[in-house]
């Protein structure tokens, strides 16, 4: 594990759009537009290329011959409806995991609040199932918040963000991919639809 400073558009967020507490927000912003970002724990991101473009291949693979035997064993109207949706997506992530190469696990907040106060982000990179043990230390002695996630290898855990992206496997509807942005955009999008507090906004801009 190693701690790195990114930039917003480095990494990839696959929440909702809104960020939810506005008041964690608000304190978070504050301590960042005040300069003591670095009181604060750094967010927890992996690297997308942990799961490799092959087994990422062998992932959409299994997939679509999924979907084949749905259309083909159940003829599952369904299936054949998704059938491109999903080539499409995975063509869409691998697009993105370039652009962003870093997932963010834990800091929605803390990385927003860095980018709007034109800060950059403070990370923690975990490397190897290792690194999530070291994590769940930290977490009881205080060295970051929150760590929420019940997979015990890192390889299962990426999976997983990507499941929520692409959707699960073995499922036949798509992930979530339209709402999979760069913290940089996501940034954006609250600013210019006005979904944060306007003295945010406008310091945002005004830079």
């Amino acid at each position: 594990m190693r701690e790195i400073e990114l930039q917003p558009e480095q990494i990839l967020v696959p929440g909702e759009y809104k960020l939810g507490n506005e008041s964690i927000l608000k304190i978070y912003y504050r301590i960042f537009d005040r300069d003591h970002g670095r009181d604060l724990p750094p967010v927890i991101t992996a690297r997308a290329d942990f799961i490799s473009e092959s087994q990422r291949q062998e992932r959409f693979e299994r997939k679509i011959e999924m979907l084949n035997r749905q259309i083909k064993e159940f003829r599952a109207v369904d299936a054949g409806y998704f059938l491109p949706l999903v080539k499409k997506d995975f063509e869409t992530f691998s697009v993105l995991i370039k652009k962003s190469p870093y997932y963010l696990l834990d800091g929605n907040h803390r990385s927003a609040a860095a980018t709007l106060t034109h800060n950059p982000i403070r990370a923690l990179e975990i490397e190897n199932d290792d690194d999530i043990s070291k994590i769940e230390e930290m977490v009881e002695k205080g060295g970051v918040f929150d760590f929420k996630f019940k997979e015990k290898d890192l390889y299962t855990l990426l999976s997983s963000f990507e499941d929520y992206c692409l959707g699960e496997e073995h499922a036949i509807g798509r992930g979530k991919i339209d709402k999979v942005k760069s913290v940089r955009e996501r940034v954006d999008a609250l600013v210019s639809n006005g979904d944060l507090p306007q003295y945010i906004i406008d310091k945002y801009k005004a830079k």
